[in-house]
């Protein structure tokens, strides 16, 4: 059996591996968003999915190690932190993992901004397509069309020149 030691490393290494797949997915989802391929997001998002669930699972791993070692912690998967794990940890396995973290560190912030940078393009989007609705549908206070003398009401700057008609 491998040592405590070896075992969180090769989890380390396992956890930079998934961060990499990770940001390759929303590199592609960044693609499919620019080219709108819906059926191509909804397959990255299962893909973003099931590697949540693989990173959940190595950092339980992760902590079930500290644990077996007779490591007491605080965390759990969600509250799991990099800056309080390797405080925990002995120090020749903190600093054999140094260039580990700092890669963390790095994907980390990397998966951050371009989730940051995905989820802004759609709300702008969005932003986008509430406006044209707004113009199309003028969902503006409704004024009336004609007047009390079955005459075109004057057009004030809150109609919808797109689908205002004269009969």
């Amino acid at each position: 059996m491998k040592p405590m030691q070896e075992r969180v490393e090769h989890l380390f290494h396992q956890k930079i591996l998934y961060y990499r797949e990770l940001l390759e997915i929303l590199q592609d989802e960044k693609q499919s968003l620019l080219k709108t391929q819906m059926e191509r997001l909804w397959e990255l998002a299962e893909k973003k999915q099931a590697l949540v669930v693989k990173i959940e699972a190595n950092r339980a791993s992760i902590l079930l190690e500290l644990e077996q070692a007779g490591i007491t912690h605080a965390m759990d998967v969600h509250t799991f932190k990099l800056a309080s794990l390797f405080v925990l940890l002995p120090q020749a396995l903190s600093a054999r993992l140094q260039n580990s973290q700092v890669t963390l560190v790095a994907l980390k912030d990397q998966v951050q901004n371009l989730t940051r940078a995905n989820k802004r393009f759609v709300e702008e989007c969005l932003d986008v397509l509430d406006d044209l609705i707004a113009v199309i549908a003028d969902t503006g206070e409704s004024e009336a069309v004609y007047d009390n003398t079955r005459q075109s009401a004057p057009a004030s700057s809150k109609q919808n020149v797109l689908l205002h008609r004269e009969v």
